[in-house]
C-alpha cells in the first residue's frame, strides 16, 4: 500500500537556514520529491504536513500542497489500474508535467556505443558494436523496447546457429544486447514489466544459460614445446619476434597479451616484474629468469614500453591502443601458424602460451591451487578447465600401463 504525505525535510538545510518542503512517497522504497517550498521548523506543522498560520500566505500554499498530494495519488492509482509496477522516473515526469522522452531500441543502442567510446571503454564499445550489427542484420527495422520479446531473441539465436556461429560467440552478443536493455530500464526508457529475459519472477523468459563457450583449450605437449624452443631464429628471422612474444608469455605464467602491451621498464624492479592484470586487477610479482631477461634486452629501446607494440606518442587513447593491440596480435597469430607448419605440429595461437604454461607446471608436480594463483584465476574451476586435457593424458598413460 502506497503512502503519500508532505514533510519538512530536516535532513537538508538550505543556505537561508530553512528546510525544503518535499513530497514523501513510500512505495517499494522511500522517495522524496521537492515541491519548491521551504520553511523553518516553527513555521511547519509536521503532524498535519501543512504550513502554520504564521507562514506567509499559508492558506493558498496549503491548498497547493493538497493539490500536489492528490495529483501524486492519482498517478500512483493509474499505475495500479494499468497493472504496472511503480516507476519513480516515470512518476516524476508525469508529476512535473514533463514530456516523456521516447527512444527506440536502436536509437538507444547507438547512444550507448557512443557513450562507451567517449568514456574510453574500448572493449565494451566493441562488444556493443558487434551485437548492434548482429541484431540489426537480423531485424533491420527499428522497434520499441517492448517489442524486444522472447520470439525476437530466440529467432535471432536460431538464425545465428544456422549461420554456423558458436554458442560462445552468440552468448557474447546476446549478453551485450541484454546489458543495453537493462541500462534502458535503469534510465527509464524501458519498463521492467516488459522485460523479456528469464528471471526469478519469470522463468519462461529468454535465457542465455545454455549459450556458453565449448572451446577446448589447446596446450602444446612436452614434445611440441621443446621443438618450439629449438626453432632456428636466424633461419626464420621474420618469425623471431612473434616467437619471443609467445615465449615471454609462456615463461611468465601465461601473461595476457594486453598486459604485455602495457608493460614499461618501470614495471621491472630488483629482478622482478611487478604488474597488475588488467582483466582482474590482481597484482603480480614475477621473477625474471635468464631467458626472459634476454627477450626484454632484445626489445630494449629508448621508449618507455618494454615491447615495441605501443608508442607513447601515437597510441594515447584507449581506442588507439585497442586497435593497435588487435593488429599486432593478428600478426603474431599469423606467424605462429607458419611456425606450426614448419615444426609440423597442430595449429596454435598466442593464447596457447597461457594454457601450455599451466600444463607444464602441472607436469612438473605443481599443485592446482598454486597454478591457479600463478595464473590469477578467480577460482580453481577455471584452472581445472585449463588442465582438463592434461588429466586426460595422465589417464591415457595409466590405461596403457595397466
Amino acid at each position: 500500500m502506497s503512502s503519500i504525505k508532505t514533510i519538512l525535510y530536516k535532513s537538508k538545510k538550505l543556505k537561508n537556514g530553512q528546510h525544503p518542503v518535499m513530497l514523501y512517497i513510500n512505495e517499494d522504497k522511500r522517495y522524496y520529491l521537492s515541491l519548491s517550498y521551504s520553511a523553518f521548523p516553527h513555521e511547519f506543522d509536521s503532524k498535519q504536513g501543512r504550513f502554520k498560520k504564521n507562514y506567509p500566505n499559508a492558506n493558498v500554499k496549503n491548498l497547493n500542497l493538497r493539490k500536489h498530494e492528490l495529483r501524486a495519488q492519482e498517478i500512483i492509482d493509474d499505475f495500479v489500474r494499468k497493472g504496472e509496477r511503480f516507476s519513480y522516473p516515470e512518476f516524476k515526469k508525469l508529476f512535473k508535467g514533463e514530456e516523456e522522452e521516447i527512444k527506440t531500441f536502436y536509437q538507444f543502442f547507438e547512444e550507448m556505443i557512443e557513450e562507451k567510446k567517449s568514456l574510453g571503454k574500448a572493449g565494451t564499445m566493441k562488444s556493443y558494436k558487434d551485437a548492434y550489427r548482429t541484431i540489426k542484420k537480423y531485424h533491420p527495422q527499428d522497434f520499441k523496447f517492448e517489442e524486444l520479446n522472447y520470439n525476437l531473441l530466440k529467432g535471432l539465436e536460431n538464425s545465428l546457429f544456422s549461420r554456423g556461429c558458436t554458442a560462445g560467440g552468440i552468448g557474447a552478443r546476446m549478453r551485450a544486447i541484454r546489458a543495453v536493455y537493462y541500462e534502458a530500464i535503469r534510465r527509464g526508457y524501458a519498463k521492467k514489466e516488459s522485460n523479456p529475459y528469464s528471471s526469478v519472477q519469470d522463468r519462461n523468459g529468454y535465457s542465455l544459460a545454455k549459450l556458453k563457450s565449448t572451446h577446448n583449450p589447446r596446450a602444446l605437449t612436452s614434445d611440441e614445446i621443446e621443438r618450439f624452443k629449438q626453432l632456428d631464429l636466424i633461419k626464420y628471422s621474420e618469425l623471431a619476434d612473434s616467437w619471443r612474444y609467445f615465449m615471454f608469455s609462456f615463461k611468465m605464467f601465461g601473461i595476457n597479451f594486453i598486459d604485455m602491451c602495457n608493460l614499461t621498464h618501470a614495471h621491472i624492479q630488483e629482478g622482478r616484474l611487478l604488474y597488475t592484470r588488467q582483466k582482474t586487477g590482481k597484482p603480480f610479482s614475477l621473477l625474471i629468469a635468464k631467458e626472459v631477461f634476454e627477450i626484454i634486452e632484445h626489445f630494449k629501446s629508448h621508449r618507455d614500453y618494454i615491447f615495441p607494440i605501443f608508442d607513447e606518442n601515437i597510441h594515447i587513447t584507449p581506442m588507439q591502443k585497442k586497435n593497435r593491440h588487435h593488429k599486432v596480435l593478428k600478426k603474431i597469430n599469423k606467424d605462429l601458424r607458419k611456425i606450426a607448419e614448419i615444426l609440423d605440429i597442430k595449429t596454435f595461437t598466442f593464447y596457447t602460451a597461457r594454457h601450455t604454461s599451466a600444463t607444464t607446471l602441472k607436469r612438473s608436480g605443481v599443485s592446482t591451487d598454486v597454478i591457479s594463483e600463478a595464473l590469477g584465476h578467480s577460482n580453481l574451476d577455471v584452472t581445472q578447465v585449463y588442465l582438463s586435457k592434461f588429466d586426460n593424458e595422465v589417464l591415457d598413460n595409466a590405461m596403457v600401463n595397466l
